[in-house]
């Protein structure tokens, strides 16, 4: 994050963010096909996605807000390493349990 020329601004100045939802979808292919996965708490409860927000010049219409998700390496993880296409890196969004809010 510290080196992307694209996140590296908001990652030194903290400009981190929590992502309110109640799932998320990933790709999976072990039919061969994609088909979307939906993704959320066992119990249903809403969570949060770590992630980085920045704010943009847009000339005559002001300013504007961005975020981005942060992500993972998920190569070893149990559920996450079986999204994206075989061959590709497995990333995951870093999720904020409730309990840590």
């Amino acid at each position: 994050m510290g080196e992307k020329r694209s996140f590296s601004g908001a990652w030194k100045r903290l400009q981190l963010c929590l992502i309110p939802c109640e799932a998320f979808y990933e790709p999976g292919y072990e039919s061969g096909k994609a088909v979307r996965w939906r993704i959320n708490m066992a119990n249903g409860e809403p969570f949060a996605i770590a992630g980085l927000w920045r704010e943009w010049d847009e000339g005559d219409e002001g300013k504007a807000l961005s975020f981005t998700m942060l992500t993972v390496n998920s190569s070893e993880h149990p559920l996450m390493q079986r999204f994206h296409k075989p061959g590709d890196e497995k990333r995951s969004v870093v999720i904020v349990r409730p309990n840590r809010l």
